[in-house]
């Protein structure tokens, strides 16, 4: 019944399931039964964006040390062997090995990959142990630690991008090039399987990871200059399979067609990708526009507000693409407000900061104005989270974050009276940038100009 209410799109109520299921199983004296009810729950807490309860509920559920689930700035005293010693005392059950894989999954998402590396690798032994090395729970082992080694990967990148230290650069090259050809290897072993949901993701992943590695020009040498020509024919590959996404959880095939629409965009905005595409898709966009359609129809189906607002938004952002502005409107402003409606800040701001854009292209100021401060508003509702706790944010601040302070201050220098507001702004994303820089939450801060939160504190922008 979990699983049924969880895959429909109904995390929470899936929890209270599965909070009653672990009473039960309680009063039985089960723990194993307690330790799987738990773990379910996890899943509830991941599917709700809620990465701090659904950790330190894996932590409760595998009796791991309290520490594990701290943010990277608290964990520099903590050593490697220390957690491989916490790991040593696991039960050799395959309930925990899928606790642990799940825990795995989390650290990764709350920007802890070594620590979900380390935890992955001991899942992985178990499985040996237990002898489960041709199950599918193996497999789904291998696919989480190839996305783990992708986030050491970017990890490795965002280094690269804030030292100066030649020698540094150079070890942070060398570490990114180890962790990609490793990821590579393992998306390409998962994805040659016969085509079934977990060799579907591993073909999705890889694709969407061959498209971030080509945006890095000291990792694309020659020792990878034959997986770029991978890109066409993984991506021909998966638009043959978009009908086998209707097989997938329907909640996951939200994502999974939201995923390739969003590899299609980048073909598209890249023109050496789309000249080498361009003989067998037709039009990247208008694909992408087409897959994000059919995830628009799961969403409205399901009824989740949260997958609702990413496909609408990603609809406006693919007409924004086109060039179609009236229509990208349509469709980021009902994606804006449905992400407000349920406090997800983290996806409100994206569409915010389109709207942004768009406003300013057609020369609407006042809703300009309004469209950036409200995405600075709520990266400021997540910065806990956005920049601690989302590994995606984290490692691509420069091209995922920082652009929102920068367009908003170029947009009020632009605006005769407005300058003092820009250097508050200014002041806003030099905090940012120390917290993202130090992994850490929200800093307690003292703005160089008077009353600063003051000037761009709009309210979050409603449209009747």
């Amino acid at each position: 019944m979990g699983y049924e209410q969880l895959h429909q799109g109904y995390p929470d109520t899936a929890i209270k399931t599965w909070s009653s299921a672990y009473k039960a199983y309680e009063q039985l004296n089960d723990s194993e039964g307690m330790t799987g009810s738990l773990i379910n729950q996890s899943l509830g807490f991941i599917a709700q964006g809620f990465y701090s309860s659904a950790c330190n509920t894996l932590l409760t559920a595998l009796k791991l040390s309290n520490g594990i689930c701290s943010s990277p700035l608290e964990q520099v005293l903590q050593s490697k062997d220390s957690l491989i010693e916490s790991l040593q005392h696991q039960p050799l059950t395959k309930v925990q090995v899928i606790g642990l894989r799940q825990m795995g999954d989390i650290l990764r998402l709350i920007g802890r990959p070594e620590a979900s590396f380390v935890v992955l690798q001991k899942a992985l032994a178990m499985t040996s142990d237990l002898k489960l090395v041709q199950s599918k729970l193996y497999n789904q082992l291998l696919l989480s630690l190839t996305d783990t080694e992708r986030t050491l990967y970017l990890q490795a990148k965002k280094k690269y991008q804030l030292t100066d230290d030649s020698g540094a650069k150079q070890q942070a090259v060398i570490t990114a090039q180890i962790q990609a050809k490793s990821a590579l290897f393992l998306y390409q072993k998962l994805e040659k399987q016969t085509p079934n949901i977990l060799s579907i993701t591993a073909k999705l992943n890889q694709l969407n990871f061959l498209l971030e590695l080509n945006k890095w020009t000291n990792i694309t040498d020659e020792n990878f200059s034959d997986q770029k020509q991978l890109i066409q024919p993984l991506l021909q590959q998966l638009l043959s399979l978009n009908n086998q996404f209707d097989d997938f959880p329907a909640i996951d095939c939200i994502y999974a067609r939201l995923n390739l629409a969003e590899s299609l965009i980048q073909v598209a905005q890249n023109a050496k990708l789309n000249k080498l595409s361009s003989s067998k898709v037709e039009n990247p966009l208008l694909t992408a526009l087409s897959i994000s359609h059919q995830a628009l129809d799961t969403a409205e189906k399901l009824n989740n507000t949260r997958a609702k607002s990413y496909v609408l938004g990603t609809i406006g952002k693919i007409y924004s693409c086109l060039k179609q502005l009236l229509e990208s409107q349509k469709y980021l402003e009902p994606a804006m407000e449905l992400a407000q409606s349920v406090k997800a800040w983290d996806i409100a701001y994206q569409w915010q900061w389109r709207l942004g854009r768009l406003y300013r292209q057609l020369k609407q100021t006042q809703k300009t104005d309004k469209a950036y401060a409200s995405a600075i508003n709520s990266l400021d509702q997540v910065r806990g989270n956005i920049l601690a706790m989302n590994p995606d944010l984290q490692f691509d601040f420069k091209e995922k974050v920082e652009p929102v302070y920068h367009e908003y201050m170029e947009f009020l220098f632009s605006q005769e009276t407005n300058s003092q507001r820009a250097v508050a702004i200014q002041d806003k994303l030099r905090i940012a940038e120390i917290e993202n820089f130090l992994q850490c939450g929200r800093l307690t801060t003292f703005s160089a100009t008077a009353n600063s939160q003051e000037l761009f504190n709009f309210p979050p922008i409603i449209f009747l």
